[in-house]
């Protein structure tokens, strides 16, 4: 009886134990069945609300090229391999001079950036070519939000995206951001282009652009960021990069501590950043990169479009053009002291928005200036009309006394005139010595309101260096103009013209360089991501991360 039993027990466990190695090896085969099903490719997986807050988690993408069906590639054109060849004959083959098709190319592309505040503006935009005077063509480069091709246009991820908001695609920043779109081969991007969802169909659900070109570096002009790298659509590995005017008051260490690299368009840019970052450290090690600037010859693309129009300049037939726009600090005022007090003075060209002078300038000057030599235009004025009075004009008076280039003035340069300017930087780095321009005579002041100014009432602000003001009287800049009208001959005025005119030319190509240079920065760091295993993932959580907005807060 007893022996029966124990038979019978362990007949039962055995049976018992057979069927949970049954269940076990059919589990094994059913994960490893759903396992093999698991969609590995790069992307952003959305997981369901927590009490605390929504994760992403962020797989590293494999390089382009290699498997898993990735299909994000860093530039559409060329490998870098064929980029690091570009970038060495480049250097080789090194013009000083710009081409016209180039330069028409930087005219077309500031153009279409603000006629058309909305759209994507790539560099394709009147690229040099058979086709570059065909406007029907360029207008086609243009993409709008509801471009049925839009999925297929974002996925060609440059080395560098740029992000401008629409709301300040200006005269200004639309000749910063057009620059940039030329030489590093990219697109302009508006704020939609980033929070629009598509629906991808190989995917089988909806992407956006961060989705798409997760390690695309972007370059953001001055604060207008939009809140964008605070966004939990932000990838944690993807490059910032910053062109800050240094000379305005938004920016401060929020800003340079949260990028990967500063790009200084002057010598006081490069070196007060760099001095900033040795005040208050780097924790990110951020590079911070001297790349000179440039800007659209408004000259040039007057005598190309307008032809025999625009008359050729005549440095015998003195008259001077000052070019406000609607900016403070280009020394208006002593311009329009020192011309009212010497009434035998050349006749001067004085171009400034309505509002700005009638609440600069008006109430002290409006019975004046009619009985003076100064011919003022507060009208709007159409784009032919002020590039022809660029071209012909043959002395330009730009005293500013803060820039963060000085785009008027490097237009001067590039139409080959004479410039008057004052002698602090980075007015002074446009115009380096006397044979080049005359420069007057001014003094340093702090503004506290400047993060690099010296003595900023932010508590992080650069310390113990002079201020960025340019401070000089009316009388200063009589001085230098009697200087000019007196002592300098016809032939010199033209030779300076000309060395102005080559400077151009001289910076732009190393500007030129310099871009070249950064795309291959770019995918290099790029391409180091990319080559993170899958297994390595990050978690990136939306809590207390604030997202973006609907729309732009500047208009």
């Amino acid at each position: 009886m007893t022996d029966g039993s124990s038979t019978s027990g362990r007949s039962t466990s055995l049976w018992i134990r057979g069927i949970l190695a049954l269940l076990l090896v059919t589990g094994l085969l059913a994960l490893a069945l759903e396992a093999s099903t698991l969609d590995f490719r790069p992307k952003l997986r959305r997981v369901a609300h927590t009490s605390n807050a929504q994760q992403l988690l962020q797989h590293r993408r494999p390089r382009a090229g290699s498997g898993s069906g990735s299909y994000w590639p860093q530039d559409a054109t060329v490998s870098l391999e064929e980029l690091l060849q570009l970038q060495n004959a480049s250097r080789a083959a090194a013009s000083d001079e710009v081409t016209p098709d180039d330069l028409f190319h930087l005219s077309l592309l500031h153009g279409a950036c603000v006629a058309h505040k909305d759209a994507i503006v790539t560099w394709e935009f009147g690229a040099p070519g058979p086709h570059q005077d065909d406007e029907q063509r360029n207008v086609a480069t243009l993409i709008h939000e509801d471009d049925p091709d839009l999925l297929h246009v974002l996925k060609q991820c440059p080395d560098v995206d740029l992000f401008l908001p629409s709301g300040v695609r200006n005269n200004g920043y639309c000749e910063d951001s057009m620059a940039y779109t030329k030489y590093l081969k990219t697109r302009l991007l508006p704020l939609w282009a980033l929070t629009k969802e598509m629906f991808d169909p190989e995917l089988g659900r909806k992407v956006d652009y961060f989705d798409l070109c997760p390690d695309t570096a972007m370059l953001f002009f001055q604060h207008y960021w939009e809140d964008i790298p605070s966004s939990s659509r932000w990838p944690k590995h993807k490059k910032m990069y910053l062109m800050p005017n240094i000379e305005m008051w938004e920016l401060d260490e929020t800003h340079f501590w949260r990028v990967d690299g500063v790009l200084c368009k002057t010598r006081i840019c490069e070196e007060r950043v760099t001095k900033w970052y040795e005040q208050q450290g780097n924790p990110r090690d951020t590079k911070v990169i001297y790349a000179k600037h440039t800007s659209s010859d408004q000259a040039s693309y007057a005598r190309r479009v307008l032809g025999d129009e625009v008359k050729p300049k005549n440095f015998s037939d003195v008259k001077f053009i000052h070019t406000v726009g609607g900016s403070y600090w280009k020394g208006t005022r002593q311009v329009i002291e020192c011309w009212l007090s010497r009434p035998h003075f050349p006749p001067l060209d004085l171009y400034i928005h309505k509002w700005a002078y009638d609440g600069m300038f008006k109430g002290a000057y409006e019975k004046r200036i009619p009985k003076s030599q100064i011919r003022l235009t507060t009208d709007e004025v159409d784009a032919n009309t002020f590039t022809k009075a660029i071209a012909e004009s043959s002395y330009f008076l730009c005293p500013s006394q803060m820039e963060g280039y000085g785009h008027y003035m490097n237009q001067a340069r590039a139409s080959g005139g004479v410039i008057v300017t004052t002698d602090m930087d980075p007015m002074k780095e446009l115009i380096e010595n006397d044979d080049m321009g005359l420069r007057v005579k001014s003094r340093p002041r702090h503004d506290r309101n400047i993060f690099l100014g010296g003595k900023s009432k932010k508590g992080k602000g650069l310390r113990n260096v002079p201020g960025m003001v340019a401070t000089f009287s009316s009388r200063d800049l009589c001085k230098t103009v009697e200087h000019l009208l007196n002592d300098i001959s016809l032939d010199q005025r033209r030779e300076m013209g000309e060395k102005a005119r080559r400077q151009y030319h001289k910076d732009t190509k190393f500007f030129e360089q310099a871009m070249l240079d950064l795309r291959v920065r770019a995918r290099r760091d790029a391409n180091a991501v990319s080559q993170v295993g899958d297994d390595d993932m990050e978690v990136i959580s939306s809590e207390s991360q604030k997202h973006l907005r609907d729309r732009p807060t500047t208009g």
